[in-house]
């Protein structure tokens, strides 16, 4: 969890406490996460699909461009 805080730019100590906090991820933390973990496309969009979804965005998955959720 504390390897974020490089692709973050941030401490570590700030890490912990977005996570400890439970507020939803900024799409900026998110594609730096991707990025950091070497990510696929699918695997990227998943990602910022379900932190859309935390974040309150109503996203129907059956409505997207493929039709696959």
């Amino acid at each position: 969890m504390q390897d974020l805080a490089e692709p973050w730019q941030c401490k570590a100590m700030t890490v912990y406490n977005m996570f400890y906090d439970g507020r939803p991820f900024s799409p900026a933390h998110l594609r730096a996460a991707a990025d950091f973990l070497g990510l696929d496309d699918f695997d990227r969009n998943e990602l910022m699909l379900l932190g859309a979804r935390e974040i309150g965005f109503e996203i129907d998955p059956s409505k997207c461009l493929d039709g696959q959720p």
